[in-house]
Protein backbone atom coordinates (compact mmCIF):
# COMPACT_ATOMS: atom_id res chain seq x y z
CA UNK A 1 0.00 0.00 0.00
CA UNK A 2 1.96 3.03 -1.17
CA UNK A 3 1.16 6.49 -1.57
CA UNK A 4 2.69 10.08 -1.22
CA UNK A 5 1.09 10.55 2.09
CA UNK A 6 1.44 6.46 3.53
CA UNK A 7 4.39 6.13 6.00
CA UNK A 8 5.19 2.87 7.57
CA UNK A 9 7.34 2.43 10.35
CA UNK A 10 9.04 -0.09 11.47
CA UNK A 11 8.24 -1.17 15.43
CA UNK A 12 9.49 -3.79 17.95
CA UNK A 13 5.71 -4.60 19.55
CA UNK A 14 5.13 -7.04 22.29
CA UNK A 15 2.91 -9.68 21.68
CA UNK A 16 1.74 -10.06 25.37
CA UNK A 17 0.95 -6.14 26.07
CA UNK A 18 1.09 -4.21 23.41
CA UNK A 19 4.52 -2.06 24.18
CA UNK A 20 6.45 -0.79 21.46
CA UNK A 21 9.96 -0.37 20.94
CA UNK A 22 11.83 1.22 18.63
CA UNK A 23 14.79 -1.71 19.08
CA UNK A 24 14.13 -5.71 19.61
CA UNK A 25 14.34 -6.26 23.72
CA UNK A 26 14.65 -9.45 25.37
CA UNK A 27 12.60 -8.22 28.15
CA UNK A 28 9.72 -6.13 28.05
CA UNK A 29 9.66 -3.27 30.13
CA UNK A 30 6.01 -3.01 30.62
CA UNK A 31 4.57 -6.54 31.67
CA UNK A 32 7.88 -8.05 32.64
CA UNK A 33 7.60 -11.26 29.87
CA UNK A 34 10.75 -12.18 28.39
CA UNK A 35 10.88 -13.19 24.44
CA UNK A 36 7.56 -11.40 23.47
CA UNK A 37 9.37 -8.73 20.93
CA UNK A 38 7.89 -9.04 17.12
CA UNK A 39 9.31 -7.01 14.61
CA UNK A 40 5.98 -5.26 13.19
CA UNK A 41 5.69 -2.73 9.92
CA UNK A 42 2.67 -0.34 10.48
CA UNK A 43 1.01 1.27 7.76
CA UNK A 44 -0.14 4.94 9.10
CA UNK A 45 -3.08 5.03 6.82
CA UNK A 46 -5.71 3.25 8.27
CA UNK A 47 -9.19 2.74 7.59
CA UNK A 48 -9.99 4.37 10.73
CA UNK A 49 -9.27 7.88 9.47
CA UNK A 50 -12.67 9.12 8.17
CA UNK A 51 -13.07 12.45 5.66
CA UNK A 52 -15.53 15.37 6.88
CA UNK A 53 -18.07 14.01 4.99
CA UNK A 54 -18.52 11.17 7.31
CA UNK A 55 -17.90 12.69 10.67
CA UNK A 56 -21.19 12.62 13.09
CA UNK A 57 -22.47 14.81 14.76
CA UNK A 58 -22.73 14.35 18.62
CA UNK A 59 -25.15 15.83 20.79
CA UNK A 60 -24.10 16.73 24.88
CA UNK A 61 -27.19 15.26 26.68
CA UNK A 62 -27.98 16.57 30.21
CA UNK A 63 -27.52 13.57 33.04
CA UNK A 64 -30.17 14.77 35.17
CA UNK A 65 -32.84 15.34 31.83
CA UNK A 66 -31.86 12.33 30.42
CA UNK A 67 -32.05 9.97 33.37
CA UNK A 68 -35.91 9.85 33.85
CA UNK A 69 -36.28 8.91 29.86
CA UNK A 70 -33.25 6.10 30.41
CA UNK A 71 -34.63 2.56 29.84
CA UNK A 72 -32.45 0.22 31.14
CA UNK A 73 -34.21 -2.97 29.73
CA UNK A 74 -31.85 -4.14 26.75
CA UNK A 75 -32.94 -6.04 23.62
CA UNK A 76 -31.67 -9.52 24.65
CA UNK A 77 -31.87 -12.83 22.60
CA UNK A 78 -32.54 -16.55 24.32
CA UNK A 79 -31.09 -19.27 23.32
CA UNK A 80 -33.47 -21.75 25.42
CA UNK A 81 -30.11 -23.11 27.55
CA UNK A 82 -30.38 -21.82 30.93
CA UNK A 83 -26.64 -22.14 31.82
CA UNK A 84 -25.67 -20.25 28.77
CA UNK A 85 -28.68 -17.44 29.16
CA UNK A 86 -27.89 -17.04 33.06
CA UNK A 87 -24.09 -16.61 32.52
CA UNK A 88 -24.87 -13.91 29.87
CA UNK A 89 -26.74 -12.01 32.37
CA UNK A 90 -30.24 -13.11 31.15
CA UNK A 91 -29.51 -13.98 27.57
CA UNK A 92 -27.67 -12.22 24.94
CA UNK A 93 -28.18 -8.41 24.27
CA UNK A 94 -28.08 -7.10 20.92
CA UNK A 95 -25.02 -5.22 19.27
CA UNK A 96 -22.62 -6.61 22.60
CA UNK A 97 -19.10 -7.57 21.87
CA UNK A 98 -18.17 -10.78 23.34
CA UNK A 99 -14.88 -12.97 23.63
CA UNK A 100 -14.52 -16.37 24.07
CA UNK A 101 -10.87 -18.38 24.90
CA UNK A 102 -9.89 -21.28 26.16
CA UNK A 103 -7.59 -24.18 25.41
CA UNK A 104 -7.39 -25.42 21.82
CA UNK A 105 -9.60 -28.58 21.74
CA UNK A 106 -11.31 -27.86 24.68
CA UNK A 107 -14.46 -27.35 23.27
CA UNK A 108 -14.91 -23.19 21.95
CA UNK A 109 -15.90 -24.36 18.38
CA UNK A 110 -18.16 -27.07 19.51
CA UNK A 111 -20.01 -24.61 22.13
CA UNK A 112 -20.39 -22.01 19.67
CA UNK A 113 -22.17 -24.19 16.77
CA UNK A 114 -24.38 -25.81 18.94
CA UNK A 115 -25.28 -22.25 20.41
CA UNK A 116 -25.78 -21.66 16.98
CA UNK A 117 -28.36 -24.09 16.30
CA UNK A 118 -30.29 -23.04 19.54
CA UNK A 119 -30.64 -18.98 18.05
CA UNK A 120 -31.39 -20.56 14.54
CA UNK A 121 -34.01 -22.49 15.73
CA UNK A 122 -35.71 -19.80 17.12
CA UNK A 123 -35.75 -17.46 14.03
CA UNK A 124 -32.59 -15.54 14.43
CA UNK A 125 -29.95 -15.20 11.82
CA UNK A 126 -26.65 -16.58 12.65
CA UNK A 127 -23.53 -16.11 10.74
CA UNK A 128 -20.43 -18.67 11.79
CA UNK A 129 -17.09 -17.54 10.40
CA UNK A 130 -14.46 -19.86 10.38
CA UNK A 131 -10.82 -18.86 9.58
CA UNK A 132 -9.28 -21.99 11.00
CA UNK A 133 -10.91 -24.49 9.53
CA UNK A 134 -11.99 -25.51 6.41
CA UNK A 135 -15.98 -26.20 5.21
CA UNK A 136 -15.56 -29.69 5.22
CA UNK A 137 -14.20 -29.62 8.57
CA UNK A 138 -16.97 -27.69 9.98
CA UNK A 139 -19.74 -29.54 8.01
CA UNK A 140 -17.95 -33.02 9.43
CA UNK A 141 -18.64 -31.08 13.25
CA UNK A 142 -21.98 -30.22 12.17
CA UNK A 143 -23.31 -33.34 11.39
CA UNK A 144 -21.84 -34.95 14.37
CA UNK A 145 -23.42 -32.37 16.43
CA UNK A 146 -26.84 -32.65 14.31
CA UNK A 147 -26.56 -29.19 13.68
CA UNK A 148 -28.49 -28.36 10.63
CA UNK A 149 -30.64 -25.18 10.48
CA UNK A 150 -31.35 -23.08 7.52
CA UNK A 151 -30.72 -19.94 9.38
CA UNK A 152 -26.65 -20.56 9.66
CA UNK A 153 -24.45 -19.43 7.50
CA UNK A 154 -20.82 -20.43 6.81
CA UNK A 155 -18.03 -18.23 5.43
CA UNK A 156 -14.43 -19.45 5.63
CA UNK A 157 -12.18 -16.39 4.81
CA UNK A 158 -9.28 -14.78 6.90
CA UNK A 159 -9.59 -11.08 5.80
CA UNK A 160 -11.98 -8.76 7.43
CA UNK A 161 -12.47 -6.30 5.07
CA UNK A 162 -13.77 -9.06 2.72
CA UNK A 163 -15.71 -10.46 5.64
CA UNK A 164 -17.71 -7.06 6.68
CA UNK A 165 -17.88 -6.16 3.07
CA UNK A 166 -19.79 -10.05 2.35
CA UNK A 167 -21.79 -9.16 5.49
CA UNK A 168 -22.36 -5.47 5.24
CA UNK A 169 -25.98 -5.76 3.68
CA UNK A 170 -27.34 -8.27 5.18
CA UNK A 171 -29.73 -9.32 7.83
CA UNK A 172 -27.82 -10.07 10.43
CA UNK A 173 -29.15 -11.08 14.39
CA UNK A 174 -25.51 -13.26 15.58
CA UNK A 175 -22.11 -13.09 14.36
CA UNK A 176 -19.56 -15.79 15.09
CA UNK A 177 -15.51 -14.66 14.46
CA UNK A 178 -13.28 -18.33 14.89
CA UNK A 179 -10.86 -17.06 15.57
CA UNK A 180 -9.40 -13.44 16.21
CA UNK A 181 -5.89 -14.43 15.61
CA UNK A 182 -6.40 -15.80 12.42
CA UNK A 183 -8.34 -12.93 10.50
CA UNK A 184 -6.12 -9.46 8.99
CA UNK A 185 -6.56 -6.54 7.56
CA UNK A 186 -4.70 -5.31 3.85
CA UNK A 187 -3.65 -1.76 5.87
CA UNK A 188 -1.41 -3.59 7.95
CA UNK A 189 1.81 -5.22 7.15
CA UNK A 190 2.27 -7.31 10.24
CA UNK A 191 1.53 -11.13 9.83
CA UNK A 192 -1.92 -12.08 11.36
CA UNK A 193 -2.06 -13.21 15.19
CA UNK A 194 0.14 -10.10 16.36
CA UNK A 195 -0.51 -7.48 18.36
CA UNK A 196 -1.16 -4.51 15.91
CA UNK A 197 -3.64 -7.29 13.86
CA UNK A 198 -5.30 -8.72 16.56
CA UNK A 199 -6.62 -4.88 17.82
CA UNK A 200 -7.49 -3.38 14.37
CA UNK A 201 -9.30 -6.14 13.82
CA UNK A 202 -11.31 -6.00 16.92
CA UNK A 203 -11.82 -2.47 16.88
CA UNK A 204 -13.19 -2.86 13.17
CA UNK A 205 -15.70 -5.60 14.38
CA UNK A 206 -16.45 -4.12 17.44
CA UNK A 207 -17.66 -0.93 15.42
CA UNK A 208 -19.25 -3.17 12.59
CA UNK A 209 -21.47 -4.68 15.76
CA UNK A 210 -22.54 -1.33 17.35
CA UNK A 211 -23.36 0.28 14.22
CA UNK A 212 -25.41 -2.74 12.64
CA UNK A 213 -26.89 -3.87 16.12
CA UNK A 214 -25.64 -7.30 15.52
CA UNK A 215 -24.72 -9.54 18.66
CA UNK A 216 -20.91 -10.81 17.92
CA UNK A 217 -19.00 -13.34 19.55
CA UNK A 218 -14.43 -13.72 19.16
CA UNK A 219 -13.36 -16.56 19.69
CA UNK A 220 -9.67 -16.47 20.79
CA UNK A 221 -6.65 -18.42 22.15
CA UNK A 222 -5.17 -18.54 25.65
CA UNK A 223 -1.63 -18.74 25.98
CA UNK A 224 0.20 -20.93 28.90
CA UNK A 225 -0.10 -18.36 31.59
CA UNK A 226 -4.09 -18.57 30.71
CA UNK A 227 -4.68 -14.97 29.00
CA UNK A 228 -6.20 -14.36 25.89
CA UNK A 229 -3.38 -14.37 23.13
CA UNK A 230 -3.04 -11.08 22.21
CA UNK A 231 -3.11 -7.54 24.19
CA UNK A 232 -4.99 -6.63 27.12
CA UNK A 233 -6.22 -4.26 25.35
CA UNK A 234 -8.49 -6.76 23.28
CA UNK A 235 -10.84 -7.35 26.66
CA UNK A 236 -11.13 -4.18 27.56
CA UNK A 237 -12.78 -3.38 23.75
CA UNK A 238 -15.60 -5.59 24.46
CA UNK A 239 -18.43 -6.18 26.32
CA UNK A 240 -18.29 -9.61 27.65
CA UNK A 241 -15.03 -11.56 28.56
CA UNK A 242 -15.68 -15.88 29.39
CA UNK A 243 -13.12 -18.01 29.49
CA UNK A 244 -13.49 -21.83 29.76
CA UNK A 245 -11.82 -23.67 32.54
CA UNK A 246 -11.08 -27.48 33.01
CA UNK A 247 -8.77 -29.94 31.42
CA UNK A 248 -9.85 -31.12 27.93
CA UNK A 249 -8.92 -35.03 29.10
CA UNK A 250 -12.25 -34.63 31.74
CA UNK A 251 -15.43 -34.19 30.94
CA UNK A 252 -16.19 -31.33 32.38
CA UNK A 253 -15.97 -27.81 31.21
CA UNK A 254 -16.76 -24.48 33.02
CA UNK A 255 -17.53 -21.08 31.04
CA UNK A 256 -16.16 -18.88 33.51
CA UNK A 257 -17.31 -14.76 33.21
CA UNK A 258 -14.53 -12.16 33.73
CA UNK A 259 -16.18 -9.13 32.13
CA UNK A 260 -19.71 -8.39 31.84
CA UNK A 261 -21.19 -4.78 31.26
CA UNK A 262 -24.43 -6.43 31.01
CA UNK A 263 -25.11 -8.60 33.60
CA UNK A 264 -23.04 -9.99 36.56
CA UNK A 265 -18.95 -11.10 36.31
CA UNK A 266 -19.57 -13.82 39.40
CA UNK A 267 -21.87 -16.68 37.51
CA UNK A 268 -20.35 -19.85 35.92
CA UNK A 269 -22.07 -22.23 33.52
CA UNK A 270 -21.26 -25.88 33.90
CA UNK A 271 -21.47 -27.81 30.55
CA UNK A 272 -20.38 -31.80 30.12
CA UNK A 273 -18.64 -32.80 27.01
CA UNK A 274 -20.63 -35.76 25.36
CA UNK A 275 -20.08 -37.65 22.05
CA UNK A 276 -22.87 -35.38 20.77
CA UNK A 277 -21.24 -32.44 21.82
CA UNK A 278 -22.14 -29.93 25.22
CA UNK A 279 -24.66 -30.88 27.32
CA UNK A 280 -25.89 -28.11 30.26
CA UNK A 281 -25.08 -29.27 33.91
CA UNK A 282 -27.95 -27.96 35.90
CA UNK A 283 -27.29 -29.65 39.18
CA UNK A 284 -23.13 -29.52 39.79
CA UNK A 285 -23.29 -29.36 43.35
CA UNK A 286 -20.48 -32.58 43.31
CA UNK A 287 -19.72 -33.45 39.94
CA UNK A 288 -15.84 -32.62 40.94
CA UNK A 289 -15.70 -34.96 43.42
CA UNK A 290 -13.79 -38.51 42.59
CA UNK A 291 -13.93 -40.48 46.27
CA UNK A 292 -17.47 -39.35 47.43
CA UNK A 293 -18.01 -42.55 48.81
CA UNK A 294 -14.11 -43.59 49.54
CA UNK A 295 -11.99 -42.46 52.68
CA UNK A 296 -8.69 -41.95 51.08
CA UNK A 297 -5.62 -40.06 52.39
CA UNK A 298 -4.55 -37.13 51.54
CA UNK A 299 -8.27 -35.60 50.36
CA UNK A 300 -10.60 -33.02 52.16
CA UNK A 301 -13.92 -31.49 50.53
CA UNK A 302 -14.62 -27.88 50.48
CA UNK A 303 -17.32 -25.84 49.49
CA UNK A 304 -16.75 -23.26 46.97
CA UNK A 305 -19.25 -20.37 45.79
CA UNK A 306 -19.61 -19.40 42.32
CA UNK A 307 -22.22 -17.16 41.29
CA UNK A 308 -25.20 -18.47 42.51
CA UNK A 309 -24.64 -21.95 43.23
CA UNK A 310 -22.09 -23.53 46.13
CA UNK A 311 -20.02 -26.19 44.23
CA UNK A 312 -17.91 -28.65 46.65
CA UNK A 313 -14.21 -29.63 45.22
CA UNK A 314 -11.41 -32.36 45.68
CA UNK A 315 -8.25 -30.94 47.53
CA UNK A 316 -5.72 -33.91 46.72
CA UNK A 317 -2.70 -33.75 48.23
CA UNK A 318 0.95 -35.90 48.56
CA UNK A 319 3.44 -35.97 51.06
CA UNK A 320 6.92 -37.53 50.38
CA UNK A 321 10.21 -37.90 51.69
CA UNK A 322 12.38 -35.64 49.63
CA UNK A 323 14.78 -37.45 47.33
CA UNK A 324 17.14 -33.91 46.19
CA UNK A 325 18.81 -31.67 47.97
CA UNK A 326 15.48 -29.29 47.96
CA UNK A 327 12.13 -30.52 48.71
CA UNK A 328 9.81 -29.52 45.60
CA UNK A 329 6.45 -27.68 46.36
CA UNK A 330 3.94 -28.31 43.08
CA UNK A 331 0.46 -27.31 42.86
CA UNK A 332 -2.23 -27.53 40.51
CA UNK A 333 -5.19 -25.78 40.20
CA UNK A 334 -3.58 -23.68 42.69
CA UNK A 335 -1.35 -20.70 42.81
CA UNK A 336 1.87 -22.34 43.49
CA UNK A 337 2.55 -19.18 46.26
CA UNK A 338 -0.19 -19.72 47.73
CA UNK A 339 1.01 -23.52 48.72
CA UNK A 340 4.40 -22.20 49.94
CA UNK A 341 3.05 -20.08 52.45
CA UNK A 342 0.63 -22.67 53.37
CA UNK A 343 3.27 -25.23 54.27
CA UNK A 344 5.01 -22.38 56.19
CA UNK A 345 1.91 -21.82 58.32
CA UNK A 346 2.15 -25.46 59.09
CA UNK A 347 5.65 -25.62 59.94
CA UNK A 348 5.24 -22.34 62.36
CA UNK A 349 2.27 -22.92 64.01
CA UNK A 350 1.55 -26.80 63.68
CA UNK A 351 5.32 -27.35 64.65
CA UNK A 352 5.91 -30.31 61.65
CA UNK A 353 9.15 -30.02 60.05
CA UNK A 354 8.18 -29.40 56.38
CA UNK A 355 11.86 -29.12 54.97
CA UNK A 356 12.40 -32.62 54.57
CA UNK A 357 9.25 -33.06 52.13
CA UNK A 358 7.72 -32.90 48.76
CA UNK A 359 4.20 -31.97 48.34
CA UNK A 360 2.26 -31.86 45.92
CA UNK A 361 -1.46 -30.36 45.70
CA UNK A 362 -4.30 -30.97 43.02
CA UNK A 363 -7.38 -29.60 42.63
CA UNK A 364 -9.56 -32.47 41.04
CA UNK A 365 -11.56 -32.29 37.48
CA UNK A 366 -8.69 -29.73 36.26
CA UNK A 367 -10.25 -26.75 38.37
CA UNK A 368 -8.38 -23.80 38.89
CA UNK A 369 -9.39 -22.42 41.96
CA UNK A 370 -8.81 -18.52 43.44
CA UNK A 371 -11.28 -18.71 46.24
CA UNK A 372 -9.07 -17.34 49.40
CA UNK A 373 -11.25 -19.94 52.00
CA UNK A 374 -9.83 -23.50 50.55
CA UNK A 375 -6.41 -22.85 53.11
CA UNK A 376 -8.32 -24.66 55.84
CA UNK A 377 -8.94 -27.74 53.66
CA UNK A 378 -5.59 -27.62 51.75
CA UNK A 379 -3.76 -27.75 54.81
CA UNK A 380 -6.08 -30.92 56.22
CA UNK A 381 -5.08 -32.92 52.96
CA UNK A 382 -1.46 -32.20 53.59
CA UNK A 383 -1.64 -33.33 57.19
CA UNK A 384 -3.67 -36.51 56.17
CA UNK A 385 -1.82 -37.30 53.41
CA UNK A 386 1.85 -36.52 55.67
CA UNK A 387 0.26 -38.80 58.57
CA UNK A 388 -1.39 -41.40 55.98
CA UNK A 389 -4.60 -41.06 58.21
CA UNK A 390 -7.55 -41.14 57.24
CA UNK A 391 -10.63 -38.62 57.69
CA UNK A 392 -14.18 -38.81 57.84
CA UNK A 393 -15.17 -38.54 54.37
CA UNK A 394 -18.51 -36.71 55.47
CA UNK A 395 -16.92 -33.50 56.61
CA UNK A 396 -16.09 -30.27 54.87
CA UNK A 397 -13.60 -27.34 56.02
CA UNK A 398 -14.24 -24.05 55.43
CA UNK A 399 -11.70 -20.63 56.14
CA UNK A 400 -8.70 -18.58 55.34
CA UNK A 401 -5.94 -19.30 56.98
CA UNK A 402 -3.96 -15.71 57.78
CA UNK A 403 -0.20 -15.00 58.00
CA UNK A 404 -0.84 -15.03 61.69
CA UNK A 405 -2.69 -17.94 61.85
CA UNK A 406 -5.67 -16.59 61.96
CA UNK A 407 -9.10 -18.61 60.77
CA UNK A 408 -11.02 -16.74 58.73
CA UNK A 409 -14.98 -17.42 57.66
CA UNK A 410 -16.53 -15.90 54.38
CA UNK A 411 -19.73 -13.75 54.89
CA UNK A 412 -21.56 -16.70 52.56
CA UNK A 413 -21.15 -19.03 54.84
CA UNK A 414 -24.46 -19.91 55.73
CA UNK A 415 -25.07 -20.38 52.25
CA UNK A 416 -22.06 -22.88 52.18
CA UNK A 417 -23.10 -24.61 55.51
CA UNK A 418 -26.85 -25.26 54.15
CA UNK A 419 -25.48 -26.68 50.69
CA UNK A 420 -22.97 -29.24 53.06
CA UNK A 421 -26.01 -30.05 55.47
CA UNK A 422 -28.38 -31.45 52.37
CA UNK A 423 -25.51 -33.40 50.61
CA UNK A 424 -25.41 -35.15 53.86
CA UNK A 425 -22.12 -34.20 55.40
CA UNK A 426 -22.57 -34.29 59.15
CA UNK A 427 -19.06 -32.45 60.15
CA UNK A 428 -18.23 -28.90 59.21
CA UNK A 429 -15.37 -27.21 60.11
CA UNK A 430 -15.06 -23.72 60.05
CA UNK A 431 -13.40 -20.25 61.15
CA UNK A 432 -14.59 -17.61 63.25
CA UNK A 433 -18.22 -17.81 63.31
CA UNK A 434 -20.22 -14.30 62.12
CA UNK A 435 -23.24 -15.71 62.08
CA UNK A 436 -26.25 -17.46 63.54
CA UNK A 437 -25.65 -21.36 62.57
CA UNK A 438 -28.29 -23.81 63.25
CA UNK A 439 -26.93 -26.77 64.31
CA UNK A 440 -28.47 -30.09 64.05
CA UNK A 441 -28.48 -33.28 66.39
CA UNK A 442 -26.16 -35.12 63.33
CA UNK A 443 -24.32 -31.65 62.38
CA UNK A 444 -21.11 -30.60 64.11
CA UNK A 445 -19.85 -27.60 63.26
CA UNK A 446 -16.56 -26.92 64.80
CA UNK A 447 -14.86 -23.52 65.24
CA UNK A 448 -11.25 -22.68 64.70
CA UNK A 449 -10.38 -19.20 65.27
CA UNK A 450 -6.88 -19.96 65.50
CA UNK A 451 -4.68 -22.88 63.36
CA UNK A 452 -3.10 -24.44 66.46
CA UNK A 453 -6.29 -25.71 67.66
CA UNK A 454 -6.70 -27.73 64.14
CA UNK A 455 -4.93 -30.80 65.22
CA UNK A 456 -7.16 -31.48 68.39
CA UNK A 457 -10.63 -31.30 66.22
CA UNK A 458 -9.03 -33.22 64.16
Amino acid sequence: MSSKNSKIETYFVCQNCGYKSLKWLGRCPECGEWNTFVEEKIDNILTSKKSKKDKKSVDIVSLKESINTYNSNYSRIFSGIDEWDKLLGGGLVKGALNLIGGEPGIGKSTLMLQISQRYASKGHKVYYISGEESLTQILDRAKRLGVNNGNIYILTETDIDIILEKLRDLEIDILILDSIQTLYTNDLTSAPGTVSQIKEVAFRVMNYSKKYNVATFLIGHITKTGDIAGPKILEHLVDGVFYFEGDRFYDYRILRCFKNRFGSTSEIAVFEMTEKGLVEVNNAEDIFLNNKDKIVPGISIVPIVEGSRVIFIEIQALVTLSNYGQAQRVSLGIDHRKLSILIAIIEKYLNIEMGRYDVFVNISGGLRIEDPYIDLGIIIAILSSLGNYNFSKNFVAIGEVTLAGFVRSPSDLLKRVNQAKRLGYNKIIVGDIKEQIEKGSLIVVDEIRYIKSLLKTL
